[in-house]
């Protein structure tokens, strides 16, 4: 007799699997403006949860230097341009900076600092998930410079900023509420001297801790400052020693309490005068180190590790520019990234872009890649720097300009401890003044990419009116399905889930397509599928409705567990097909001997016999996608 219930066409959509075990979108951009003499430098890059991605910095304007504008881009998983903002107007950007952070619900925050030369204040806007402005703001703290360098997002949806305040700056800790408005401003300095926070964190604790340079010892050093959600200190630590430079630039919590920080020091050199190393350093709760390490290259050049990221491992991925490791033509500055082990064992080293790049800056990806993000004038020349825009696989390739290479590692122990300074409540207001926007247009350009591309493969067989056609799709990389299984006699032949059935009730040749897309792209593959009158036995009505089977666990490994309602006595015929239509099991059992749950009997199937893989499993009409793991 012939099967009744054909279920088995296939749909497969392979291609753009973001999974971190396939294949990935790779590439690198530059944005620049129409100006070649322009420069256009990113200081920070974020993924976006739509798959795209934000960048934040500075642009100038023409060949002056000295006027630059923050700005704000938003691109597509592809790196195209989608949206930007320049704000400023024809005023001057005394110092580098350039933030952007991704909001609960999935808006943006950029900050930067905008004013006239030697007279400027932290800037900060507020933008939706669309690129609309919500609210933009000077942040006037004190009646000198005001440097803000990083912002995070508290649990309890306020912000949290770091920076220097006052004209002798000192460490500035400063709240603002989701509006933007500020709720406390605290200060931490040192008898007048040079003190900068350049990265925060909010801790697990609901507490802050903040990372940058310290005036102490003659020169200044890196400090870690942990204070309660209030801003008070609760420990103040610093590290390095006299006549030597050490700068913290990013710090990050691991899930134990311990910390991660990295930065640039001269510990190793003559004298502070000397090109820097980059340097990395776990530390416990309360700061004591627990080792450091300072990598350098050779020749021993110029070092800056400019933010850290922990990894699915619990490995630490350094962001450095360096000068140190050449290159064919011995092109300097080059981005680079390194791989260290949790106890500090250096795992890898890696260039990038050939040269002339700065500010490198790593962080995480949707789909289990990296960010690598800075700018460079490889491609424009000497006189414009260019935003250099690099999305990595899970292996930290980008598909072009990229070499391994070998680091030196030296084991030093150097941490001081100093006599905590009091805090100082900062400006008690603040001076808002909304910022001009400054219209110009960016452009991007391709240096090299890599972009997977959906196909399908198909597999059709004839059916016979009343089958039970199940179609299933891929689900590597994809975000959304949508079925169109062809039927002109219904507008109810659609189903947007991954795997989908359909009972076709009448001959005839019906066109089934099927749309995926992964966020950044879509395509639609069509089929022609044929439904004949088959002279068998007459073949009964079958629902759709197949909701009254349960399978549980699935994915599963040894067993799975069937409950339903219509199981009795009488004996159930189970099969398990894979996905080429061939059964590879069959059995006919009554449920197992005890009572049913809630009305439901139960029938347990042994499947230890089985490879891993996708399945369908059959129980008189119902269908089920099992998956075997």
């Amino acid at each position: 007799m012939k099967h009744l219930y054909k279920f088995l066409f296939v749909l497969l959509v392979i291609g753009l699997q973001t999974n971190i075990c396939l294949s990935q979108i790779t590439f690198q951009k530059q944005y620049s403006q129409p100006d070649s003499a322009s420069s256009f430098e990113s200081f920070d890059a974020k993924a976006t949860p739509d798959g795209g991605y934000v960048m934040a910095g500075l642009a100038s304007e023409g060949a002056n230097a000295q006027l630059f504008h923050p700005y704000i881009v938003k691109v597509n998983c592809k790196g195209e341009l989608l949206w930007q903002h320049y704000f400023g107007n024809s005023q001057s950007i005394s110092n580098v900076n350039g933030k952007v952070i991704i909001t609960h619900d999935s808006g943006y925050v950029m900050i930067n600092n905008l004013g006239v030369y030697n007279n400027y204040n932290g800037f900060a806007v507020r933008l939706d998930k669309n690129g609309s402005i919500v609210w933009q703001k000077l942040l006037n703290l004190s009646n000198g410079n005001d440097n803000i360098n990083d912002i995070q997002e508290t649990s309890d949806g306020s912000f949290i900023l770091s920076g220097s305040v006052k004209s002798t700056p000192d460490v500035g800790l400063i709240k603002l509420s989701a509006n933007g408005d500020l709720i406390w401003c605290k200060t931490f300095g040192n008898n007048g001297q040079y003190d900068d926070g350049t990265a925060l964190i909010e801790t697990n604790d609901g507490g802050y801790l903040v990372t940058g340079r310290y005036i102490s010892m003659g020169t200044f050093n890196a400090f870690l400052m942990k204070t309660d959600s209030s801003g008070a200190m609760q420990w103040l630590k610093c590290y390095g020693d006299t006549n030597q430079h050490m700068w913290g630039f990013d710090v990050k919590e691991l899930d134990n309490g311990d910390f991660v920080m990295v930065g640039s020091t001269t510990l190793l050199k003559p004298n502070f005068q000397s090109f820097g190393d980059n340097f990395i350093m776990r530390l416990n709760s309360v700061g004591d180190t627990i080792w450091t390490k300072i990598f350098y290259g050779s020749p021993d050049l110029f070092e800056n590790a400019s933010t850290v990221l922990i990894d699915d491992s619990g490995n630490f991925l350094v962001g450095v520019a360096t000068a140190s490791y050449p290159t064919p033509g011995n092109v300097p500055n080059k981005h680079a990234i390194m791989k260290f082990s949790p106890t500090g064992v250096l795992l890898s080293a890696r260039t990038y872009n050939d040269g002339y790049s700065h500010y490198t800056r790593i962080s995480k990806a949707t789909d289990g890649g990296y960010l690598l993000n800075g700018f460079s004038n490889k491609y424009t020349g000497p006189v414009g720097f260019q935003t250099l825009l690099m999305k990595l696989d899970n292996a930290l390739n980008s598909g072009c300009f990229e070499s391994d290479v070998t680091a030196l590692t030296v084991v030093q122990e150097k941490s001081f401890k100093i006599t905590q300074p009091g805090a100082v409540l900062g400006s008690s207001g603040t001076v808002v003044v909304n910022a001009s926007t400054y219209n110009t247009t960016a452009e991007d350009s391709t240096i090299c990419e890599s972009y997977p591309v959906l196909s399908a493969a198909i597999d059709t067989s004839g059916y016979c009116v009343g089958d039970s056609v199940f179609f299933s799709a891929d689900s590597v990389g994809i975000s959304s399905w949508h079925w169109n299984f062809g039927d002109p006699s219904t507008t109810s032949d659609t189903s947007i889930n991954q795997d989908a059935g359909y009972v076709y009730g009448a001959a005839g040749t019906y066109t089934v397509t099927l749309t995926v897309s992964n966020g950044c792209d879509s395509v639609t593959n069509t089929i022609l599928l044929s439904i004949k009158h088959c002279n068998t036995e007459s073949v009964p009505n079958i629902s759709n409705d197949n909701l009254d089977l349960l399978v549980y666990p699935n994915p599963a490994k040894d067993y799975i567990i069937l409950e339903s309602e219509l199981f009795n006595n009488q004996e159930n015929e189970i099969a398990i097909y894979d996905l080429y239509g061939q059964k590879v099991f069959a059995q006919k059992r009554k449920p197992d001997n005890f009572p049913a749950i809630q009305g439901k009997g139960r029938i347990t199937i042994d499947l230890s016999l089985l490879s891993k893989g996708v399945y369908m499993l059959m129980v008189g009409e119902y269908v089920r996608r099992l998956v075997l793991e």
